[in-house]
């Protein structure tokens, strides 16, 4: 073997070593600290700019663009391909993370460097990160990169692979920004899937090398299926593609700017927000600008478009597209104990719940945005820390909810790796995790606690009487009306004094209706008796969209209506609009002298607010305005104005007209009218003036008798149709008694109904829990019958895809709990079975179990396939066996030389050699001899051992049959005859023995048959 081969095969021996230490957590979230940092200084849409500015400075802190390479097993001929096909040319650094076993030498540099244009270097603590170069990991240790060095540190859990993929890919992410990218390729399990949501969320490219090309598609398998990847590309294919997105500078993430977008979410954003929402269901018309730009741009630039225009035209066309851009406008935001000093605060509130009296009726938690979930397992932690007595008997329901359907999957498995994890108090873990493998998965019982749902809180309608709310991932990235709403939507959901807990670096206006507890944690109280004046709301598609021609449009209408007004006010007498109910609806000119604020109970209709000396007159003339066609009525009386007691004459013109006719409105005008006053009579006036002027008063009182008279005829029939309408009324409500009698029964009934299903609800409960329970031990006592057997089992499914295995078989197969779903194939294999995949294939499809003998080594194995059946008898899958049978072949063979040895000393002594036990229970093993002398076959005697003794004469053949027959005998020296088939009859000389054996477990007689010429012989 060359000297090259044998590196080639310690590396590869090395990269199967780290691999056996690696779980699959198939997590996909992490706390993207650095964008969340960024996103709490945009506090309206002003600052948009700045905040885009801000977000693109990681990235623009290098020159040029940073690529992670992530790999494991097999990973060494893909990151050679990868390298053997990259160019230098000043546009891109290169890390390798590696999985390698801990106590070996790395060869990594050396085999990388043989083929690769860039210079290779090992990485020690603090190097210099430069382009056109290639950093190799060192073994035992995980690399980071901070302010552009890389560093070296020593890893917190002992378990895992190494080096941490995640923490590299996080750290790069963080401090790169949009020039970082991420380049997963062989590898099983799925270290680097956390990693590259870090690397999309801030901005860069994820890349994983195509199943099809990987000699195990765990890794890169696990990034596809989380839709984290941008890309799927074989290495060669990877290559091209870092070379184009590193070395072309004028890329238009470069030139987000007011050509492509503007605030309104006109233009191009505006198409993807409806493209979007058409294809998904999910409106993100309330986010902030800034963070839709960036992902929007990131894909632009993923998928090497120079146009946004030509993205958009690919978007429309393509709804997988849609899937993965609307996936990366889901930005996830966090952790366990994210901000530890807030949940130290909150901690303080909860300890309150039970004096509250919130623990004995029942304590409801909504957490939306919840994400992956680990803030709502801290959640569930604080609560079983602060009342760990209590809390199994309380009816506690956390209900978690989110829009992203993969962070919902992977916050119901409650399944995280170390990294997640690694921050935690050892006591923490201790009582609130179990360990599988490298990951950690949330306890049972704490995970019941828990509810995950779709849910989306900006559209759908909120949960209703929450004692707590915890919302600390989402408002960051809403502006500022969608935070309006979904605060207004928090406020109705939760109880009076209800809890509202925020994240810390949120800055939003809540305190209209919530009471703070402490502003620096951003925990509040739910005020009560407020309401929200924000938006109720509403399906997609029912609030009309907002354009720049309908904004031109409001602001004329509006200068308009300014005008109108202004001129009604300057030339227009004193008038009121009143709506059918005769409530006011808008006021024109100086109303003061006709009316006034009422004393008392507020009543705000336009008969209580005018003078007491108009309201007898304007009830008269609304009352005909009502009843005739006519529609303008005036009346002028006269009127003492209020203060002065000046006595005017007032004229009252009643119209239904304008727009408010058609619902029933009027106008009211106050016409002040100049009155001719008449001069008194004196005493030296003549008679006829005397009489004159009485005519005159005459006239003035029959005018005032007949508005007399009027005013009456109006009351009367005011009265009549107040009768009329009172009766009919009564009718109406004895009509509405009948019906609500009748609803109050249907509702009875309904009543009835939804208790016998409540009933039937809560049996069903039941019989789940019990059926919980019994799964739970059939669970375990299955566990501990697979853990009890030494037998290596797997399970199959009909593509050969892993569904479970038993410990013993790690012994055979690198296969570990990530790999469940995996093709069994595609798992690196120590023992060499011979068509393999066409056995199995073979048994699932004929339904006929298949043994077959391999080794390993000095081992030897069964391996037994047989059809995995479910309960209607169809075969679903296979189930795989490996029993080691190395001693019992060892046995076999001894006892085979054994049998081989007696066989020849019989030949050699002409005699015929048995086995049996005592007693001549059965016969373990006849040579061939003896057949040819008792002429029967060795099988026969064999099955059946009393058939000799009906051979033997009758007058021998009880002493023969005592002899044998006495199991404490030691042995005998017998003559006697047998009747052969030929009716012959010989003499034989049966000698036999006993004899102990300490490899066997009983004893054991041996003995013979000597054919003799006769008696005396």
């Amino acid at each position: 073997m060359s000297s090259e081969d044998e590196e080639n095969k310690q590396l590869a021996d090395t990269e199967e070593a780290g691999d056996k230490k690696q779980i699959d957590p198939a997590a996909v979230g992490d706390e993207a600290s650095a964008i969340a940092d960024i996103h709490a200084e945009i506090d309206s849409e002003e600052d948009q700019a700045a905040a885009q500015t801000a977000l693109e400075a990681p990235g623009s802190a290098s020159p040029f663009h940073c690529v992670a390479v992530g790999a494991s097993a097999g990973g060494l001929e893909a990151i050679t391909a990868l390298l053997r096909n990259l160019e230098p040319n000043g546009s891109a650094a290169i890390i390798v993370a590696q999985h390698m076993a801990p106590q070996h030498r790395s060869l990594l540099a050396e085999l990388l460097a043989k083929d690769c244009a860039y210079e290779v270097v090992n990485v020690t603590d603090g190097t210099e990160i430069e382009p056109d170069k290639v950093y190799v990991n060192p073994p035992n240790c995980d690399v980071i990169v901070e302010e552009g060095k890389i560093r070296t540190v020593s890893p917190t859990i002992e378990i895992g692979p190494r080096p941490s993929i995640d923490k590299l890919l996080q750290t790069v992410a963080a401090y790169y920004g949009n020039k970082a990218v991420a380049v997963i390729l062989s590898g099983t399990g799925s270290d680097g899937t956390l990693g590259a949501k870090s690397i999309r969320d801030g901005g860069g490219i994820t890349i994983a090398q195509t199943p099809e090309t990987a000699k195990f598609d765990g890794m890169p398998g696990s990034v596809i299926r989380a839709k984290l990847a941008d890309m799927q590309l074989s290495p060669e294919e990877i290559a091209s593609y870092v070379i184009q997105v590193a070395s072309q500078s004028d890329f238009p993430e470069r030139k987000v700017s007011g050509e492509h977008f503007s605030d309104d979410y006109t233009g191009p954003l505006r198409t993807v927000i409806n493209v979007v929402l058409d294809e998904t269901g999910i409106d993100f018309s309330g986010y902030k600008r800034a963070t839709l730009e960036r992902q929007l741009m990131r894909r632009v630039v993923a998928m090497r478009f120079s146009k946004v225009e030509d993205y958009l035209e690919y978007l429309v066309g393509n709804p997988g597209e849609v899937d993965i851009l609307q996936r990366s406008f889901l930005i996830s935001v966090t952790g366990f104990f994210r901000d530890l000093s807030a949940f130290e605060e909150l901690r303080k509130e909860i300890e309150k719940f039970k004096e509250q009296g919130l623990l004995e009726r029942g304590l409801r938690i909504w957490v939306p945005a919840c994400a992956t979930g680990e803030e709502v397992y801290t959640i569930a932690i604080m609560l079983s820390e602060a009342f760990p007595k209590e809390l199994r008997k309380s009816n506690i329901r956390i209900y978690a909810t989110d829009i992203d359907d993969i962070a919902l999957e992977t916050a119901r498995r409650g399944l995280y790796p170390e990294s997640v994890v690694e921050s935690l108090p050892t006591e923490i873990i201790y009582n609130y995790f179990e360990p599988e493998g490298s990951s950690f998965r949330i306890r049972k019982w704490l995970r019941d606690m828990c509810m995950f749902a779709r849910h989306d809180v900006t559209k759908d309608p909120p949960f209703l009487r929450m004692d707590f709310i915890s919302c600390r991932n989402l408002m960051i990235f809403l502006n500022n009306d969608m935070q309006r709403t979904v605060l207004g939507n928090f406020h109705y959901s939760l109880v009076p004094q209800g809890l509202l807990f925020l994240g810390k670096s949120e800055s939003v206006n809540a305190e209209d209706l919530f009471v703070p507890i402490d502003k620096d944690a951003r925990i509040y109280r739910s005020r009560p008796g407020v309401f929200s004046t924000g938006r109720v709301n509403m399906p997609a598609g029912l609030v009309p969209r907002m354009t720049s021609e309908n904004r031109v449009r409001t602001r004329r209408d509006e200068s308009s209506d300014t005008g109108k007004m202004t001129l009604l006010q300057r030339f227009v007498p004193p008038t009121v609009i009143v709506d059918e109910s005769l409530k006011p609806l808008e006021f024109i000119g100086d109303l003061g002298p006709y009316m006034s604020l009422p004393k008392g109970r507020a009543e705000f209709d336009l008969l209580a607010l005018c003078n007491p000396q108009l309201q007898v007159e304007l009830r008269a003339i609304l009352g005909r305005v009502r009843r005739s066609e006519e529609s303008v009525l005036e009346r002028t009386l006269s009127y003492r104005l209020p203060g002065s007691g000046e006595v005017t004459d007032l004229k009252l013109i009643v119209a239904a007209m304008g727009a408010y006719a058609q619902s029933g409105g009027y106008t009211i005008t106050f016409s002040p009218q100049a009155r001719v006053v008449t001069p008194a009579v004196g005493p030296g006036d003549s008679e006829a003036t005397q009489g004159e002027y009485s005519a005159a008063d005459y006239m003035a009182l029959d005018e005032e008798l007949k508005r007399t008279q009027d005013h009456l005829q109006a009351v009367i029939e005011e009265l009549e149709t107040s009768n009329e309408e009172l009766q009919s009324l009564n009718e109406e409500l004895q009509a509405s008694t009948e019906e609500l009698q009748a609803s109050n029964e249907e509702l009875e009934t309904t009543n009835e109904e939804l208790q016998a299903t409540n009933e039937e609800l809560s049996t069903v409960n039941d019989e789940l829990q019990a059926k919980s329970m019994l799964l739970t031990e059939a669970n375990e006592t299955l566990n501990n019958i697979q853990n009890s057997l030494d037998l290596g089992i797997v399970l199959v499914d009909k593509d050969l895809r892993i569904k479970r295995f038993t410990p013993q078989v790690l012994r055979l197969f690198g296969i570990m709990d990530g790999d469940v779903g995996q093709r069994l194939s595609r798992i690196p294999s120590h023992i060499d079975v011979p068509k393999f995949d066409e056995l199995i294939d073979q048994v699932i499809t004929e339904g006929m179990p298949r043994r077959i003998e391999v080794s390993q080594g000095d081992s030897r194995y069964l391996v037994s396939i047989s059809p995995y059946r479910s309960d209607i008898g169809a075969i679903s899958g296979g189930v795989i066996t490996f029993s080691e049978i190395t001693e019992l072949t060892e046995s076999l063979a001894q006892l085979a030389m054994k049998d081989a040895l007696l066989a020849r000393v019989g030949d050699t002594l002409n005699v015929g050699v048995w086995t049996g036990q005592p007693g001549y229970q059965e016969v373990v093993w006849l040579n061939d001899r003896i057949e040819r002398i008792v002429g029967r076959g060795v099988g026969l005697l064999r099955s059946d051992p009393s058939l000799l003794f009906d051979l033997v004469h009758p007058e021998d053949r009880q002493k023969m049959r005592d002899a044998y027959t006495d199991t404490s005998s030691n042995g005998w020296n017998l003559r006697y005859r047998f009747h052969r088939r030929d009716d012959s009859v010989i003499w034989v000389e049966d000698v036999a023995a006993r004899y102990s054996d300490p490899e066997l477990v009983n004893e054991t007689m041996v003995g013979y048959l000597r054919e003799l010429s006769g008696p005396d012989d």
